[in-house]
């Protein structure tokens, strides 16, 4: 796991993209989930909450990104 997570930060540093080598697996964008295991595989997407709750750090944290108008999370 150690060897997989420094190959995978290493080559966002290097390459922009975790897994350059499209042989090896490509890493796909939002709305993609990939867990990250011993054997990493794409799983459902991630649900509006556990979504919300992502955006929120980015947000109180001060990153800039693009705030959704996102009207799947009101109850009308």
């Amino acid at each position: 796991m150690i060897t997989f997570m420094t190959m995978m930060v290493t080559n966002f540093a290097k390459y922009g993209t975790p897994t350059p080598e499209k042989l090896s697996g490509e890493w796909l964008p939002y709305p993609q989930n990939l867990a990250i295991t011993l054997e990493p595989q794409y799983v459902a997407p991630l649900t509006p909450d556990r979504a919300q709750f992502w955006r929120s750090l980015y947000y109180k944290y001060g990153a800039e990104i693009e705030r959704e108008n996102d009207d799947s999370d009101s109850d009308s």
